[in-house]
């Protein structure tokens, strides 16, 4: 029982880093396209 708590636990910190790497993801992507804007 506790070692299946421990996977979802894990499941779910995967979750949220898998979430946290989109939304870094996004940020460099929108600092990028603000950056090639804002060159010329």
């Amino acid at each position: 029982m506790e070692e299946k708590k421990t996977l979802v636990e894990k499941i779910k910190d995967l979750s949220i880093f898998d979430s946290f790497k989109i939304v870094w993801f996004l940020m460099i992507f929108v600092v990028v396209y603000y950056v090639f804007i804002a060159a010329p």
